[in-house]
């Protein structure tokens, strides 16, 4: 956000050249942030009542983005194999495989695992909210 940055005017930031070109502007690497940017870019960490409710759920939604991912591409793939090849790509499966029915499923997990990703999203939110975040630091930690 504007202005976020300005307690920082003035502050030393080690940095190191990627490459050996000195007119490449593009290959700064920081080694080294002033304390309260390092602080911020600490991974955030939830404890409390809520915390393990909120990873559960984080995790859910997470599966379900790779489900709905996996989906719209096994879709696709089955779509090419149906419809422009008469099914002749699925010829050496085994007998048990049905590309009908593996093409809506592929088709459900697309369309349904965008809406079971934002109800598990919301309810990490939601959990998460009853939890505070914990960095590390001895200014950081939370009160008993």
């Amino acid at each position: 956000m504007s202005g976020s940055g300005r307690r920082l005017v003035g502050q030393s930031v080690g940095f190191r050249h990627v490459t050996h070109d000195p007119d490449d502007l593009d290959d700064v690497l920081v080694v080294r942030w002033p304390e309260e940017v390092r602080k911020a870019l600490e991974p955030l960490r939830l404890e409390g009542p809520g915390a393990g409710r909120a990873r559960a759920w984080r995790l859910l939604a997470q599966c379900s983005a790779v489900v709905s991912a996996l989906g719209i591409l096994l879709t696709a793939v089955m779509l090419i194999g149906v419809v422009f090849t008469a099914g002749e790509l699925f010829a050496d499966l085994p007998a048990w495989f049905r590309p009908g029915t593996a093409l809506a499923a592929s088709a459900g997990a697309a369309m349904l695992g965008p809406f079971a990703f934002a109800f598990c999203d919301a309810r990490a939110r939601r959990t998460g909210a009853l939890s505070h975040p914990f960095r590390r630091g001895p200014a950081t930690r939370p009160r008993s």
